[in-house]
């Protein structure tokens, strides 16, 4: 599954750091077009979904 290739560091702020790779991935999928639309998306849905849970954990 593609969110089991998105790297996640250590560090200080895993919000902060889920938030920038949503945008960045949000940003890649902008650039790549259709072609790696859905490859793009389904990252970005991973990393949403990273950033829910860590909200959902109380992490901030």
């Amino acid at each position: 599954m593609i969110c089991d290739m998105i790297p996640l560091p250590k560090v200080e702020q895993p919000r902060d750091h889920l938030i920038q790779l949503r945008d960045r991935y949000r940003q890649d999928a902008y650039l790549v077009g259709t072609a790696g639309e859905d490859a793009a998306q389904q990252a970005l849905d991973a990393v949403t979904r990273l950033l829910a849970d860590h909200r959902s954990a109380g992490v901030r």
